[in-house]
């Protein structure tokens, strides 16, 4: 006849043969759950993966071979470029819209773009500067883009406008 009881693997003590844990230690029995919370060398192992795998990407974005865009900045060229003011109700906004062309052989993302704005006369009067995380210049290439923000002055005070190009990251490497 077989045996109504059993010992606990993880602190010996005699318990019921079905018992999937331990009243004692509280210790799974049987299953992936044993394994897990059984094993703080195996949990210990687990909880390094999702570490180890931030450390190579944080070191990688911090260190890693990725291309000066300063090197570079000459050949990403503002193609065109417009001015769009809003006004709804008692808020206005300004709109900066037009293409960049990447003359480079690199991709970039994580555009950093800054316009100026200036009145008749020349002076800047306003300003305003956009990292874009989901803009990408494909190398040789054309691209679209926007930046948005709330006006400070009238609409006939913005009377032209620059648009820079200031930093962004190299798109061929991972992440």
């Amino acid at each position: 006849m077989e045996s109504t009881s059993k010992v606990c693997h993880q602190c010996g003590e005699e318990i019921k043969r079905a018992a999937r844990k331990c009243p004692y230690c509280q210790s799974w029995q049987k299953g992936a759950n044993s394994i897990l919370a059984n094993q703080p060398a195996t949990v210990s192992l687990l909880a390094l993966i999702p570490i180890t795998i931030f450390m190579i990407y944080a070191s990688s974005r911090m260190f890693g071979n990725k291309a000066e865009f300063g090197k570079y900045q000459h050949l990403i060229v503002v193609q065109d470029s417009r001015l769009h003011y809003q006004k709804e109700g008692d808020t206005s906004s300004i709109s900066t819209i037009g293409t960049i062309k990447n003359n480079s052989d690199k991709k970039w993302k994580e555009v950093y773009l800054e316009v100026q704005y200036f009145n008749e006369s020349g002076a800047l009067i306003d300003t305003q500067a956009d990292k874009d995380w989901s803009l990408v210049l494909p190398p040789n290439s054309e691209t679209a883009f926007r930046v948005r923000q709330q006006a400070d002055k009238p609409a006939s005070e913005y009377k032209t406008h620059k648009v820079f190009v200031k930093d962004a990251e190299e798109g061929g490497r991972w992440p």
